[in-house]
């Protein structure tokens, strides 16, 4: 596959990595709005579809990171682990309030 070609294909998936988990996210918390209609107890469909909403982006620098490993790029591996660790920290601080 031409270099061109592949990197296209790359940023597709990365494009599809993050539609997903918006419309995971948005199927999970529309559930929870229909069942809230409805009486029902769903705040733990509202957890899933704001837990899935939070871990999109760190899908994303890992899925980052696992690309420029597979193309050598060291040194982009490397800041997108630090930024996986910086987002992990932040959220970390962030649970303890």
């Amino acid at each position: 596959m031409p270099a061109r070609d592949r990197d296209l294909e790359e940023r597709a998936a990365v494009s599809r990595t993050l539609a997903a988990g918006v419309g995971l996210s948005a199927a999970l918390l529309l559930a929870a709005l229909a069942g809230s209609a409805l009486g029902w107890d769903t705040r733990a469909w509202t957890r899933a579809g704001v837990m899935v909403m939070v871990a999109t982006p760190y899908l994303r620098v890992l899925q980052l990171a696992a690309l420029f490993a597979r193309r050598r790029e060291w040194r982009f591996v490397v800041l997108a682990i630090a930024v996986f660790a910086l987002m992990g920290a932040g959220a970390a601080l962030g649970l303890r309030g």
